[in-house]
């Protein structure tokens, strides 16, 4: 063997090897993100197909009272009351329909200002929070949440779910952290979990004479009679129960039964009223449902003829 063969060089590799490891744990982290969103956009796929089809309808909340809407105190119940803070249109929306099964209201923006302005008028139950926001890691609202009188429920929901960030969430005040995509059983198990506290459970039923509402279902039993009601026919008669023999304002109605992007028109109110009354009264309910000129609406049992 010549002396140059005895001699070869040495070629050192290991920053080539290096490079090429690095390249492929990104093209793998990539890769998983890729898959992730894939998997959740391919359920939600379904669904918007739906939301697409749906009619608008005018004079949203919002527009009605302005953006420094005050929700009326007397608005304020037992049931369900919902933030969602999530920027992603369609994820959002997918969120509010699910959180829609819980019988009460959804409201749904799209950052942090929107979110804090959310919460200087209205009282929350129940908080699902994005983590990522257009203004910001919103860990700083779960935190300022958390640390509030009257907290609601928080659950993160997020595709920043690497270990280090869930422990993070949770010790910045959130009370579950559940990672992208999801499961929609899965979100609402977790969200009747944290919800499980004496002042949102009761009551599940609420009565007068011979009706009953069953919240979280929309069915109604009228004269032993079950039915399933319209979900917005079973907030109005569920605002009414609580409210048994008080004048609720048509305001306060209008604030409890409808988020503040929903669109009404100016008679929505009153026919759904007048279809539940119609209900109520054909299936022989011994309620009756009075409206008050100018005022709003009163519940109490019917006067015997």
């Amino acid at each position: 063997m010549s002396g140059a063969g005895r001699h070869a060089r040495r070629i050192n590799i290991a920053p080539t090897l290096h490079r090429r490891d690095h390249a492929l744990k990104n093209v793998t982290s990539h890769t998983r993100e890729l898959t992730r969103s894939c998997l959740l956009f391919a359920k939600l796929a379904a669904f918007m197909g739906t939301l697409a089809h749906e009619p608008k309808r005018q004079n949203s909340a919002r527009e009605r009272h302005g953006q420094g809407f005050v929700a009326p105190a007397e608005s304020r119940t037992t049931r369900v009351r919902s933030l969602v803070i999530e920027d992603e249109p369609q994820i959002g929306a997918y969120v509010s329909r699910l959180l829609g099964q819980l019988h009460g209201i959804v409201d749904l923006v799209g950052s942090i200002a929107d979110a804090r302005q959310a919460l200087n008028n209205f009282k929350y139950d129940l908080a699902i929070v994005d983590r990522m926001l257009p203004d910001g890691d919103a860990l700083q609202v779960v935190t300022a949440l958390s640390q509030s009188a009257e907290r609601p429920a928080i659950i993160m929901l997020t595709s920043k779910d690497a270990k280090e960030d869930v422990v993070e969430g949770l010790n910045g005040g959130a009370d579950d952290y559940l990672g992208k995509p999801f499961e929609p059983q899965e979100l609402l198990a977790r969200v009747r979990a944290v919800l499980r506290r004496p002042r949102l459970l009761a009551p599940s039923v609420l009565s007068l004479g011979n009706v009953e509402l069953h919240l979280g279902s929309n069915e109604a039993v009228v004269a032993d009679t079950r039915i399933l009601l319209r979900r917005r026919e079973a907030l109005i008669l569920g605002a009414l129960l609580m409210r048994r023999d008080r004048v609720i304002t048509r305001a306060a109605l209008i604030e409890e039964i409808y988020g503040f992007d929903d669109e009404i028109e100016s008679n929505t109110l009153e026919a759904q009223v007048s279809r539940l009354r119609k209900k109520l009264a054909e299936l022989g309910g011994d309620v009756e449902i009075r409206s008050m000129r100018g005022i709003g609406y009163i519940l109490r049992l019917a006067t015997p003829r």
